[in-house]
């Protein structure tokens, strides 16, 4: 389903059909994207990705311990460097930091780093025609989250609570409800992410 069909169908669901627009276009479009945003964060294996090259190869270079990740990465669940299994744990030989990927102790030689990650959307939605990454199936289901969104606008003709928790509940029975920092945290120690590759 495209975007200008998630469009319509949203505004079915909002009652928002006729011209003029209670919610404008844009608007709606932010908040559908912030629903697939909120979907990476609740679903991750829905956006895992080991093959997009900017996101998940990387160049390690002799002598430099710390590397940019992609910002739209939001956690390594696996590595490879030239060709041999590493990981990521509490006291191991590499670190993700925030948006950077810190080695303990910097490489001795140029190597070749192959991430798999769990990440945001690659591109958003923009065009008519552009369509989500995750299956069709679930494409409806996001709309519960943009509808939620609309309908916490503090506008008289447009904030609805009742309707907005609603839509919440709707969205969370799908993809799940949102892990707490501490739930994340956990998740990466519980994680076998330490680095065992020998010749750092």
């Amino acid at each position: 389903m495209n975007l200008r069909a998630l469009r319509a169908l949203a505004r079915g669901m909002l009652d928002d059909t006729i011209e003029p627009y209670r919610t404008a276009t844009k608007t709606l479009d932010g908040h559908i994207n912030a629903a697939l945003n909120e979907v990476a964060v609740r679903a991750p294996g829905l956006f895992e990705d080991s093959i997009t090259p900017a996101i998940c190869h990387l160049s390690v270079t002799a002598g430099q311990a710390v590397y940019a990740l992609d910002r739209r990465v939001r956690q390594i669940t696996a590595a490879r460097l030239d060709g041999r299994d590493i990981s990521l744990a509490p006291g191991g030989a590499v670190r993700h930091e925030r948006n950077f990927l810190v080695f303990d102790s910097a490489p001795r030689r140029d190597g070749e780093l192959r991430l798999t990650v769990t990440r945001y959307p690659l591109e958003p939605l923009e065009m008519d025609i552009d369509e989500p990454e995750i299956p069709l199936e679930l494409h409806q289901p996001i709309l519960h989250w943009a509808c939620a969104l609309v309908l916490r606008t503090p506008d008289v003709e447009i904030e609805d609570l009742a309707r907005a928790a609603v839509h919440e509940g709707q969205f969370a029975a799908v993809f799940g409800d949102r892990p707490t920092a501490s739930q994340i945290a956990s998740q990466n120690r519980r994680r076998p992410l330490t680095v065992r590759y020998g010749g750092l």
